[in-house]
């Protein structure tokens, strides 16, 4: 969402959007005042095929959409089917992740962990379930693959970490955790 911040960023990424309709394209709203408005975020929207939120962001679609009374997941199906996303990625801190598309449902519970920093989980979450699926992981396999991958990372400080080979190896086998 930072790089809509001038009118001229935000003309350049709609102009790519346009053209390059056969790509994936993801949207994570990390939304940070005062860089975004509800017709900027419903812009932005209706190019994603793939959308990841947090909490907060999930809490002002409900808002600015009038869903704040819908069940979570009614108000993930109505987000996919309002915007045609192929799937929505929501991450719940400690409370876990949920993973949405319009034909599968998958919610993972947080495990108990020392965190060390959160910087990097969202991103983390969303890079390791795009790459699972790419690499032929099922919906189900991408999301558990994601969620233990953020679950680590906020094990770790900072905003580089080393992987431990478990994680590569994964991505080529998807064998059960």
């Amino acid at each position: 969402m930072l790089n809509n911040a001038s009118q001229n960023s935000f003309s350049t990424l709609k102009s790519i959007l346009e053209h390059q309709q056969q790509a994936m394209r993801f949207c994570d709203l990390n939304l940070r005042t005062p860089y975004y408005s509800a017709p900027l975020v419903d812009q932005l929207l209706r190019y994603a095929d793939l959308l990841k939120l947090n909490e907060m962001e999930l809490r002002y679609l409900q808002k600015i959409y009038q869903m704040e009374s819908l069940p979570l997941r009614d108000t993930l199906y109505h987000l996919i089917e309002r915007f045609e996303l192929n799937a929505i990625l929501l991450t719940l801190g400690a409370e876990g992740s949920i993973v949405m598309s319009p034909n599968d449902y998958s919610a993972l519970s947080g495990k108990s962990i020392t965190l060390a920093d959160s910087i990097g989980a969202g991103d983390s979450f969303s890079a390791a379930f795009i790459t699972a699926l790419y690499r032929g992981a099922s919906f189900q396999e991408a999301h558990q693959f994601a969620h233990h991958l953020s679950h680590y990372i906020c094990t770790q400080a900072g905003a580089f970490v080393t992987l431990p080979d478990h994680f590569s190896e994964k991505l080529t086998t998807f064998q059960a955790w």
